[in-house]
């Protein structure tokens, strides 16, 4: 009887904070669906803008231009091992550069 009561309570606590999880993902998406909602914006106009002429876009190609898009991601990870009598320390230094160039609608020349 107690095993039976106390697997019930566990699954009811399972099911809560499950419920809860749910409640504070979507609370925080319902948050920061502005800032997607313009991120995605943003992409779709530069890539728009990057593929070339659009009719009725907001850009005259005629005598205006757009430029390139680049990423570059370095990523660089060390792992030391010192040891010295009997005591291994391992020494971690991992460095990532991310170098991000975009130019994009740069107007009438």
């Amino acid at each position: 009887m107690f095993r039976r009561r106390l697997k019930l309570e566990v699954k009811a606590q399972t099911v809560l904070e499950y419920t809860a999880l749910i409640g504070i993902v979507t609370v925080v998406l319902m948050t920061l669906q502005p800032m997607i909602k313009r991120a995605i914006q943003g992409t779709v106009k530069t890539v728009a803008d990057q593929v070339g002429n659009q009719e009725g876009s907001e850009q005259d190609f005629n005598e205006s231009f757009t430029n390139y898009s680049n990423t570059q991601v370095h990523v660089l990870a060390r792992k030391n091992i010192h040891e010295y009598t009997g005591n291994i320390t391992y020494s971690y230094n991992d460095v990532t550069t991310t170098n991000t160039d975009t130019l994009t609608d740069m107007g009438v020349q």
